[in-house]
């Protein structure tokens, strides 16, 4: 499995690249719900999922650098990132209910 950084850096630039920013954020939702421990095979906790989360957020504003394929740019625009950071609280709310569905079918 990717690291954690990898994984977020992947859903920020497919995120900075859709054309409908809430259809990716919930594509993304539905995406980091089923991301699975490789050892364990078992379900991210949401503590993993928000730090996912935390690192996507620290991309698209700016405060770590996009690994790039070669030729690749990504330019954030303000419209874009503000979409996300309106709906984080939204986002993580749906991690977290997932983690409890989960627990609750087992």
């Amino acid at each position: 499995m990717p690291s954690f950084t990898e994984i977020a850096n992947d859903f920020a630039k497919v995120y900075l690249k859709a054309k409908n920013k809430n259809y990716a954020l919930n594509q993304m939702i539905f995406e980091i719900n089923y991301l699975s421990d490789p050892q364990s095979k078992q379900p991210l906790d949401f503590k993993a999922k928000s730090a996912i989360l935390k690192l996507i957020h620290q991309y698209l504003s700016g405060q770590k650098k996009f690994n790039l394929d070669d030729g690749e740019t990504i330019e954030p625009e303000f419209k874009n990132v503000t979409i996300f950071f309106e709906r984080k609280k939204f986002i993580l709310k749906q991690l977290q209910t997932c983690n409890k569905q989960k627990a609750m079918l087992n």
